[in-house]
């Protein structure tokens, strides 16, 4: 690129840029959060309203890290002397235990805006649940109080973009989750 000042003169500039990208998707399997693998190194963080501050837990250097407690947790990578962090990703349901039998169900999926979830093989008398919808980043986009009317609970998405949503819901003693595709 040749630069002309005020005077007439000009000089040559040539830039040099290498960019690096660093991917910081964070997936979530069981009690474990897990970081891309192959970079340089890993700084998992716990954040709060005052930013992030570092999770004081053994292998916080790690591409993954295992969670005993519900929090909101981002990692900082760093690959070839650059560093990037990750958007807050909030995790709400350890300590719950799931069961094996059939608890509910979740149809159609993929779905083009409104979905019908079921109870089966229920026993209790817990109607109202807490559900969370949250997107593929990990953002929270809904958090409510439903109730359970003949067994069923109806939720409508057709005002959310196309993508993969994960559904939540919990009372005091269960937990659901369960992906569901919008496809408009």
């Amino acid at each position: 690129y040749t630069l002309t000042n005020q005077d007439g003169c000009d000089s040559l500039v040539t830039l040099d840029l290498n960019v690096t990208y660093i991917n910081t998707s964070i997936i979530r399997q069981g009690s474990t959060l897990f970081a891309v693998a192959g970079y340089d190194s890993y700084q998992w963080y716990a954040c709060d309203l005052n930013g992030l501050a570092a999770y004081s837990f053994g292998n916080q250097s790690n591409d993954s890290m295992t969670i005993s407690s519900n929090g909101d947790f981002a990692v900082v990578i760093t690959h070839c002397g650059y560093s990037d962090t990750s958007t807050c990703i909030s995790i709400n349901d350890i300590g719950f235990s799931e069961t094996n039998q059939c608890t509910f169900n979740l149809f159609p999926n993929p779905t083009s805006g409104m979905i019908k979830i079921t109870r089966c093989n229920y026993n209790g008398s817990i109607n109202i649940y807490q559900l969370q919808l949250i997107d593929n980043q990990g953002n929270l986009i809904r958090n409510e109080t439903v109730r359970f009317i003949q067994d069923h609970v109806l939720v409508d998405l057709e005002n959310l973009a196309s993508g993969v949503y994960q559904i939540v819901l919990t009372n005091e003693s269960e937990i659901f989750h369960e992906k569901v595709s919008l496809i408009h």
